[in-house]
């Protein structure tokens, strides 16, 4: 499994308010090489209305990396199943005065 971290901003040409100023978005995917766990994520992300504005980190992930820490251990298990995860850290968009 491949476990990314993307940096995004909302697509300004997306139908949807324009309510976040960014987000991370943590990313498993499951059963796939480096360079397509990366465009699967850029793809299910562009659908939401984001654009990739950079990768941050990406590295492979098990159930070994999950034996001592459970922070994520629900997404991964979820990708298990799924095959993909996405989970949207979204930052707050700050009006100019």
């Amino acid at each position: 499994m491949q476990y990314l971290i993307i940096d995004a901003a909302q697509d300004a040409t997306f139908a949807h308010v324009k309510e976040y100023a960014g987000a991370m978005v943590g990313c498993w995917i499951r059963n796939q090489t480096t360079k397509n766990a990366f465009l699967i994520a850029k793809g299910w992300i562009a659908d939401l209305g984001w654009v990739v504005r950079s990768l941050k980190e990406q590295y492979p992930v098990s159930e070994e990396t999950y034996r001592h820490k459970s922070e994520g251990w629900q997404y991964f298990e979820q990708a298990l199943i799924d095959d993909e995860v996405f989970v949207f850290f979204t930052s707050p968009k700050h009006d100019q005065a």
